[in-house]
């Protein structure tokens, strides 16, 4: 039995730290806190004596007033972990209660942390209006937006770095490592110079991958959760890819990819296969002959 909405996560955390992950221990809570709800935070923490806690004060109770909370949260944290600088500082989040704006307040802040290469660990959330309370796992459900920065990172500029974090720790599905091969084997060729046949078999390969992955997946009715995110965002990929991926069978000409990368912004790759690309192009195809 708790008497507070966010203990049962902060008890969960304990005891799972304790019991579950080499005996380790939770040694400091930092909550968000608004103007009345200080004296919870006193009661909070006669909850759990062993734990000392360090609240954040909410300047507004708007979405909007809430950027300078945050950025001092932020700074909170990364200044406790500053203070260990030769540790690993694991940070773990409850998204459960509080102010209504909690859980929008808690994903800036994950991503945040994330991108300062921070190391999150379990974010989870007590879900008290399911018929058997349960503390649950939300990782799953943030890292969406890891999913989703991974497919624009490699829109924008051709890296997969974004999605082998995401499927960092675990082991993806086959069909989803042939893609981020595939995809991986065209990022590295935009970062060197390949010749323009290496580039057009790459291309190829990078576009059976992504119609072989969906018609799997489609036709997959135990495909994970995962894989079915992943497949929803392949069509963006094709489309911003659509001026370079072979169509109806034919290889896109090396003035073609140029075009690509100019628009990218990737101008030194465009610049060198310029220099290479053209004349011997030119000349097996015939359209060009000395």
């Amino acid at each position: 039995r708790t008497v507070h909405t966010n203990e049962p996560a902060v008890q969960y955390m304990c005891w799972r730290l304790d019991t579950q992950e080499g005996g380790s221990m939770l040694d400091r809570v930092f909550a968000f806190v608004t103007s009345n709800q200080e004296e919870d935070l006193d009661r909070f923490q006669k909850l759990l004596p062993g734990v000392e806690i360090e609240g954040v004060l909410l300047q507004a109770d708007r979405l909007q007033g809430v950027m300078s909370s945050l950025t001092t949260m932020y700074d909170r944290l990364a200044a406790y972990q500053a203070r260990f600088p030769q540790e690993t500082v694991r940070i773990h989040v409850d998204i459960t209660g509080g102010p209504r704006q909690a859980s929008m307040m808690m994903l800036p802040l994950i991503q945040m942390l994330r991108y300062s290469d921070m190391e999150v660990g379990r974010i989870v959330y007590t879900n008290i209006l399911a018929h058997q309370k349960t503390v649950e796992d939300a990782s799953g459900l943030m890292d969406v937006f890891s999913l989703v920065g991974g497919a624009e990172e490699f829109v924008s500029l051709g890296s997969v770095r974004q999605f082998k974090q995401y499927f960092a720790g675990s082991t993806p599905p086959l069909r989803i490592q042939n893609l981020l091969d595939r995809m991986e084997e065209f990022a590295e060729l935009l970062h060197v110079c390949g010749n323009y046949q290496t580039t057009e078999a790459a291309l190829e390969r990078l576009g059976a991958a992504i119609k072989r992955y969906t018609e799997s997946v489609d036709g997959d009715m135990q495909a994970t959760g995962a894989e079915r995110l992943f497949n929803r965002l392949l069509p963006r990929i094709r489309h911003e890819y659509r001026d370079v991926l072979p169509q109806d069978g034919q290889p896109r000409t090396p003035m073609a990819i140029i075009r690509w990368c100019l628009a990218k912004g990737l101008r030194q790759k465009a610049i060198t296969c310029f220099t290479e690309w053209p004349p011997p192009y030119l000349l097996d195809s015939a359209l060009l002959t000395v």
